[in-house]
């Protein structure tokens, strides 16, 4: 933190309002400056206003209220305090005012006003916009502008609150030597309230909070643990054999259910193989007569067969007479095309003929048309727009001019008017100073009246305040007399609490005697009881090393068995291979052989399917082939042998793959144990090799015991660890003791310090019960004599109003002194109100008598102003009738040559004439040329048609004489007849479909009722037929629905009783689950019962002290860090065993250590100085303390000090912070060149500091 600027103003005898800016030159240039002056003159002063504005209190007045504000300078209405810092690269503006009420030095004090804002950007920021107030009251953002929050916020902002503020960064008069000289108890208090110690304290009553809620929650456990109801022995037992019953009973139902299922079953199965043998015969039936029902449209499949061989020929025929039909239909047509081309060339010709015509005639009359344009009409028509437009201007000119006619004519009407008022406001306010002429010389009277009132109203408010104080006195007197009464009683009972302290302690002296000649000394104990901690410690680890060996030993043992088993596991796995290798190689040569007389049987297949009846073979050449008669040879046998092969060879290759893995498994395990065997032997050479160290550790105790051996190894543990425990319970013993005896003379001694305490108390309250007394008999006489005083200065003041022919209230006496002021108060507010209207009344008439002579210059001007515009409205129509003259003739002429025609409207008519002609005759030429290529086209199309049909003709000549040659062949005499036997394509297909449907329908009819027949003659041949006849299909059911009815019953009885059993187990886990889960919480527990007994204490103050102590020794640390620089002579020391004391040790006497109550004036100022700024450094943990202000007596240092003292200074200033020291010591002016002066004015009770500091 920096402080960068410091503006105030009235504050104490520094009258009117100064800046100091700390970033300017010359304290820029030179960090270390003094601040300097006459004694009283107000140096500290500067001081208290930068306290003033961050935390609106000083070090020496303490809180500004609207009710304390002693820091006002007298005779001034307002104060205030404004400070610019630095924290972090941020700028901030901490502001603080107070004022008093209508701006009037003895008017009472308003609420203060504070606001804390942040500057935006950084210090070089600020300093680039300063002076640009508009500017920074754009950018900048107030934090608060309440007290309260904005003390909050600066102790956010810089870590720092007024405590701390003042004893690191402004160390004040009286506060510099308040760390070194405080006694143990304000040194903690300091301590804590410096560097935020409170923490620990909150610690240590959390970890005593903590640890009272975790035993609260292992009762909670232990509660819950013993709620939990489970069944007793003869419960369990009993349903257990019920369970049991039921599941023997369940086994035979099952059995009965079973047989009485299959014999369900078999009657099923009958009623089903009769039902499809009943239904396959009816399949039967309907194929016979769905075949027999279709033998007419089978016949005519048969007859189409001849027929079909003539299919293509006969359309070969239609095709070739469809074509040259085709062929002659497309000639015609193109013939037809042709002259009608021929047509409507000789018709475009003649249409070309009619445009050419045309389009010299538009020609002809669009240049006429653009010579009478150009020559006449055009030049008519400009001079007509320009007549046109010399009419217009001046016609908008006498609009205007007879606008402002009207303008000026209302502007003098409103003249006219505003006059008429202002002369009637000037006659009422004529007419009210005249009746109201006495209130001309209130003015003169009220400043005096006010403060003879004010002056009244404060001795008021002193009366009040006797008033009050003697209530209170009163008050202070009876609680003086009762605390003096509670004192005597609590001085008898100290005393008789003394007698039975000294008797405990006696008691307590006594007790350690004793125990002393049980046991040896407590030191010696203490020896001991070690040396065997450490025996014990070293048996544990021999323990350790024992368990560890014997778990080898046993590893090893296991794994040498393992070994032996897995070699020969390995033998028997080769030979498996290998028989199995062997049997997979013959397996493999079947499946190849078979493969081999699976395809050449696939392969003469093949060829069979392709030879036909009175073909040759292709691999003999013989026409006669027996097989195709005998039927084709079955391989389905030859390939269920070779899927059969297959399989089975899979089958050994997939047990090859697994002993491959089982062996590859087996040899990695056996490696694995290897390495194992060899890492254990290497372990227990280690184990031995540690027994030996720690047996050597033991020394003359030394064990005579090998490392296997347990026995021996836990009976020497149990000795040393019974050894131990005596130990522990004598020291224990004894340490209780002394602690007892202990406490009992610290409480003889308090008892003691408290009843002489007490006594001194008693002395005390006496003395201050008889300066009560007088104190009141005093107050009671200043009382009546300061009320006689306020009545008659009353009484003077109603004379001297009245003497002045005024009436102050009505004639009626008040009985209380407050009301007669307040109705006074309320008179003198009536008349200052007289006085103020007067005053406005006096100034409207003047201000009505000049706006009165102002309207009426303005009257004159307007008036002049409507005479000259009305002339020059007469010039303006005369011209504008001579404009309209010329125009109407030169109209007129147009008018005769053109008419009311637009010209360009017109020529743009002409010329899309001329270009609709231009297009009419390119388009006729277009379409005269495109109609005799056409033409052209035409007659090569038609020359290519005419070749078409000679070679349609050739073909259909040639189809003809193939199908007549075909059917002379054929069965058929004519084509009718063969048209009549050839079917249609789709009810061929559909024929066919029909006698391969039926064939299908037929064989899988009689397929089915053979199988039917089969399963039905199967269920009859059953074993137990003839015994399942005897009884119905419906006696089954019933008896099934039975035994499933009994199942279901016993069912849920068992299911109730094994729930009942296991919720009676789960009840049991659970118990045993929540007495680990107690067991867990209790080892979690037992750390929080331990850090309790560490640091917890219901107040706190266990881990407080303990804080404290580490936070004075780092204090220590930096103090004497500063001391060696300030003064190599002495050092700080925390007094030992003595909580908070300091001492002081003298290097320069053989570290000879002292009290620093010891220390000399300067000595002690120099320590003082290293504690400060160690402090200052210890409280700067959270923020960096650039600034630091020294306000403390350099005057009582000899020379040499001082100059210790400045060196220290200097230093402190190289190292970056800037420095103010407050003294007017001529040896400090002379060493620090840059000094703020403080000028006190001779006889005037006020200072001033420089002119270029003054605002």
């Amino acid at each position: 933190m920096k402080i960068l600027t410091l503006q105030f103003k009235n504050l104490n005898s520094l009258k009117g309002e100064w800046k100091l800016d700390f970033t300017q030159p010359p304290f820029v240039n030179n960090g270390l400056f003094a601040i300097t002056g006459p004694t009283g003159a107000g140096k500290s002063t500067l001081l208290d206003a930068i306290c003033l504005a961050l935390y609106h209190q000083t070090p020496r007045l303490g809180q500004i209220t609207q009710s304390a504000n002693e820091i006002m300078t007298r005779g001034t209405a307002e104060c205030s305090a404004e400070v610019q810092f630095e924290v972090k690269g941020q700028v901030y503006r901490a502001f603080w005012s107070m004022r008093r009420a209508h701006g009037n030095p003895e008017g009472n004090l308003q609420p203060p006003t504070a606001e804390l804002v942040r500057v935006s950007g950084g210090l070089q920021e600020r300093q680039d916009d300063q002076g640009d107030d508009d500017g920074a009251g754009v950018r900048d953002e107030i934090l608060s502008s309440q007290l309260r929050g904005k003390s909050e916020l600066i102790e956010k902002i810089t870590g720092l609150d007024f405590g701390r503020f003042t004893k690191s960064m402004l160390l004040s008069q009286g506060q510099f030597a308040a760390f070194l000289n405080a006694k143990e108890s304000e040194r903690a208090e300091l301590l804590e309230e410096l560097t935020g110690t409170e923490v620990y304290g909150r610690i240590s009553m959390r970890v005593f909070e903590q640890h009272k809620e975790a035993e609260a929650r292992l009762k909670a456990f232990q509660a819950q643990a013993d709620g939990v109801e489970l069944l007793n022995g003869e419960e369990r037992r009993a349903l257990e054999a019920e369970l049991n019953q039921s599941q023997q009973q369940q086994g035979g139902l099952k059995a009965s259910l079973q047989a009485t299922a299959e014999h369900l079953q078999w009657w099923q199965q009958h009623d089903k193989a009769a039902q499809e043998q009943v239904t396959s015969k009816n399949r039967l039936q309907q194929a016979l007569a769905n075949q027999k029902q279709a033998e007419s449209e089978l016949m005519r499949l048969a007859n189409s067969e001849p027929a079909e061989k003539l299919r293509l020929p006969f359309r070969l025929l239609r095709d070739s007479q469809a074509r040259l039909t085709s062929v002659q239909d497309a000639l015609e047509q193109k013939q037809i095309a042709e002259q009608a081309l021929k047509t409507k060339v000789a018709e475009a010709e003649q249409k070309l003929q009619q445009q050419i015509l045309n389009l010299s005639s538009v020609r002809e009359l669009h240049e006429t048309q653009e010579q009478l344009i150009n020559d006449k009409i055009r030049p008519l028509d400009l001079r007509i727009e320009g007549s046109q437009t010399i009419l217009n201007e001046k016609r908008l000119a006498v609009t205007n001019a007879e606008n402002e006619l009207q303008s000026l004519q209302q502007g003098l009407d409103k003249i006219t008017t505003d006059l008429a008022i202002k002369t009637s406001q000037l006659t009422e306010v004529e007419s009210y100073l005249n009746e109201h002429k006495a209130d001309e010389s209130l003015q003169q009277y009220l400043r005096s009246w006010q403060t003879q009132s004010t002056h009244l109203n404060e001795e008021n408010q002193r009366l009040y305040q006797l008033e009050t104080h003697i209530t209170e006195l009163d008050k202070a007197l009876k609680l003086h007399s009762e605390h003096h009464e509670q004192k005597q009683s609590l001085y008898q009972k100290a005393l008789n609490t003394l007698a039975d302290a000294e008797q405990i302690k006696i008691t307590a002296q006594q007790s350690v005697q004793h125990t002393q000649e049980q046991y040896d000394e407590l030191e010696t104990l203490e020896q001991q009881h070690e040396a065997l901690a450490q025996r014990q410690e070293i048996s544990q680890e021999l323990k350790r090393l024992n368990r560890d060996w014997l778990q080898l030993a046993l590893e090893q043992q296991e794994k040498n068995a393992t070994t032996d088993n897995l070699s020969d596991r390995l033998t028997q796995l080769t030979t498996q291979q290998q028989d199995t290798q062997n049997l997979f190689e013959t397996q493999q040569q079947l499946v190849d052989a078979l493969s081999r007389l699976v395809s050449q049987d696939e392969q003469l297949a093949q060829f069979r399917a392709e030879l036909n009846t009175g073909e040759e073979c292709p691999l003999c050449g013989s026409t006669h082939h027996p097989k195709l008669v005998d039927g084709v040879p079955d391989v389905s046998f030859t390939l269920i042998d070779k899927h059969t092969a297959e399989t089975k060879l899979a089958e050994l290759e997939r047990q090859l793959r697994d002993i491959r893995d089982n062996r590859t498994s087996a040899e990695r395990h056996q490696a694995e144990l290897h390495k194992r065997l060899v890492q254990i032997k290497d372990n227990q050479l280690e184990l031995e090799t540690l027994w030996g160290t720690e047996i050597a550790r033991l020394g003359s105790q030394a064990l005579n015991s090998d490392i296997s051996d347990s026995e021996y190894l836990d009976a020497y543990l149990a000795t040393v660890r019974k050894q131990k425990e005596h130990c522990a319970e004598g020291i224990q013993t004894l340490r209780q003791q002394h602690k007892a005896l202990t406490q009992a003379k610290e409480t003889w001694e308090q008892h003691k310090a408290s009843a002489n305490a007490l006594k001194s108390e008693i002395a005390l309250l006496s003395q201050q019960l008889t300066n009560s007394r007088n104190q009141l008999a005093e107050v009671r006489q200043q009382y009546e004599v300061t009320q006689a005083e306020l009545i008659k200065q009353l009484q003077a003041f109603k004379n001297e109003i009245s003497e002045l022919g005024f009436i102050a209230f009505q004639q009626q006496e008040e009985r209380l002194l407050t009301q007669q002021l307040e109705r006074l108060a309320g008179w003198l507010d009536a008349r200052e109100q007289d006085a103020k209207t007067w005053e406005s009344q006096s100034q409207q008439q003047a201000t009505l008598l000049q706006e009165q002579t102002l309207l009426r210059h303005q009257q004159d001007t307007v008036q002049q102003k409507k005479t000259g515009t009305a002339k020059r409205l007469e010039e303006l129509n005369q011209a504008a009738l001579s404009v309209q003259t010329q125009l109407e003739q030169d109209q007129s002429q147009r008018k005769e040559l053109f008419g009311s025609q637009n010209v360009d409207k017109t020529q743009q008519q002409s010329r899309e004439s001329l270009k609709q002609a231009e297009l009419q005759h390119t388009q006729a030429q277009q379409q005269h040329h495109r109609l005799i290529a056409d033409h052209r086209a035409a007659e090569a199309e038609v020359a290519s048609q005419q070749q078409a049909l000679v070679e349609a003709q050739d073909n259909h000549k040639t189809s003809r004489s193939s199908w007549e040659e075909a059917l002379a062949t054929s069965p058929f005499m004519t084509e009718n007849d063969f048209q009549q036997a050839l079917l249609p394509d789709e009810e061929r297909q559909n024929l066919q479909t029909l006698k391969q449907q039926l064939t299908n329908e037929l064989a899988q009819a009689q397929a089915l009722l053979e199988q039917a027949e089969q399963v039905l003659v199967s269920v009859l041949a059953h074993p137990q037929a003839d015994v399942y006849q005897q009884s119905s299909q419906e006696d089954v059911e019933t008896q099934i629905h039975a035994l499933n009815n009994h199942q279901q019953e016993l069912a849920t009885r068992t299911g109730e009783v094994n729930q009942a059993l296991k919720a009676d187990q789960q009840r049991r886990q659970q118990q045993q689950t929540l007495f680990q889960q107690i067991e867990a919480y209790r080892r979690e527990y037992d750390d929080i019962q331990y850090l309790n007994s560490l640091v917890g204490s219901k107040d706190g103050a266990k881990f407080r002290k303990f804080a404290q102590g580490l936070t004075l020794d780092h204090l220590v640390l930096l103090a004497n860090q500063q001391l060696e620089r300030l003064h190599g002579r002495y050092l700080l020391k925390r007094k030992e065993n003595a909580g908070l004391e300091l001492s002081v040790l003298d290097t320069w006497q053989g570290d000879i250590e002292r009290d620093t109550k010891t220390l000399s004036g300067g000595e002690s100022f120099l320590v003082s100085l290293a504690l400060a700024l160690a402090l200052s450094d210890l409280v700067s943990h959270k923020t960096r303390i650039e600034s630091l202000f020294l306000d403390e007596g350099f005057g009582t240092l000899d020379r040499e000090t001082l100059d210790i003292a400045l060196d220290a200074l200097d230093n402190l200033n190289a190292s970056g912070k800037m420095i103010g020291v407050i003294s007017h010591i001529d040896a400090m002016k002379e060493r620090i060149p840059v000094q703020l002066r403080v000028i006190k004015k001779s006889g005037l009770g006020i200072s001033e500091l420089g002119p270029e500091f003054r605002l």
